[in-house]
């Protein structure tokens, strides 16, 4: 299971990534999970030189390439150690729930109501009461979180076919 941790470290410093590109060089564009006032201020700043796009999207590009690996790497490794139905299934919720956890916690309550990181990257949202609305997508939230199980069900059930 301490692949499963390191997994998780890994996929977690992805996310980190995704965030800092997403932020320096693509902000319309990450700002679509954001509050509802952060997202009109944000979307209303003028457009960031074609340079900057382009290197935020190669840039994601690569960290999605990045996440998918970490998710087929869990797979092989479960393969090629033979694990279990259960160790698989309890591989990938460690994964995605862990994701998730860093989502809400530090995302989403840390990041964005407790610092005051996207005030100083972007000035112009100063003011918007959506840096102290958490849990402004709960419902999205839930969705996911109850999503997880199920995705890690199926594809246990997949890979231990394979075994």
């Amino acid at each position: 299971m301490l692949e499963s941790f390191i997994l998780l470290a890994i996929l977690l410093l992805i996310v980190i990534a995704y965030i800092l590109i997403v932020t320096y060089f693509l902000p319309k564009f990450g700002v679509q999970s954001m509050p509802e006032d952060i997202k009109e201020k944000i979307m209303s700043m003028p457009e960031l030189p074609k340079w900057r796009t382009i290197i935020g999207y190669i840039g994601v590009s690569i960290l999605v390439l990045g996440v998918i690996g970490v998710l087929i790497a869990a797979g092989v490794l479960a393969v090629r150690e033979k694990l279990s139905f259960g160790m698989i299934f309890a591989r990938y919720l460690i994964i995605l729930w862990g994701y998730k956890a860093f989502d809400i916690i530090c995302l989403d309550w840390f990041l964005i109501t407790k610092t005051r990181f996207f005030q100083k990257v972007f000035p112009i949202t100063e003011n918007c009461e959506g840096y102290r609305q958490f849990g402004f997508n709960k419902k999205k939230q839930c969705m996911r979180v109850i999503a997880m199980p199920i995705i890690s069900f199926v594809i246990s059930w997949i890979l231990t076919w394979i075994v």
